[in-house]
């Protein structure tokens, strides 16, 4: 999923062998959660966990300033929606209460702020 006006997606999922890598992908924003984060994320992790394939998750961020500065306070402050648009129920960033049974390992590639540390 894109950011509105723009055109890069929000989130990328990328195959290594049985190894899904999502990145989120807002390097311009220090990969601050939004909702579009939130169903990239989101629907990255139920893919991985309906693919037999995948057999582990990485979660990184893109650039190389931020893994991610939690919660997007200018969309916040827009009042938009920061989860998933579908299922609130997987929590922050599409992740927090979105549980798999795949191992999934959060490689921090900079700061991480705010409740992103609960990933």
């Amino acid at each position: 999923m894109t950011d509105a006006g723009d055109d890069q997606p929000a989130g990328l999922v990328e195959h290594r062998g049985n190894v899904m890598v999502v990145t989120i992908n807002r390097p311009e924003a220090r990969n601050a959660i939004n909702g579009a984060v939130s169903v990239a994320v989101g629907d990255a992790l139920e893919s991985a966990q309906n693919d037999p394939e995948v057999r582990a998750v990485v979660i990184t961020g893109a650039g190389d300033k931020s893994f991610c500065a939690g919660a997007d306070l200018l969309a916040i402050s827009r009042r938009e929606n920061i989860y998933h648009s579908d299922h609130n129920e997987w929590g922050f960033a599409g992740y927090v209460h979105h549980f798999i049974d795949k191992p999934t390992i959060a490689a921090v590639n900079g700061t991480a702020l705010g409740r992103v540390c609960l990933m």
